[in-house]
């Protein structure tokens, strides 16, 4: 009985709250999407960078 209260209970705070989890989690993409990309930038601009003093050598 206890398990089925505890279970019952998540469902419903799952329910409540699964419109904030999914803000969240798109969020959360959205995050890991932009710190990619801003080092993919970075990445990038060094790369050029240190190409760019090579051939100047």
């Amino acid at each position: 009985m206890p398990v089925l209260i505890i279970i019952l209970g998540l469902m419903l705070f799952f329910k409540t709250s699964l419109q904030q989890m999914s803000i969240l989690v798109l969020g959360g993409l959205a995050g890991l999407w932009l710190i990619r990309g801003l080092l993919i930038i970075l990445v990038i601009l060094i790369v050029s960078f240190v190409l760019k003093k090579k051939f100047d050598m």
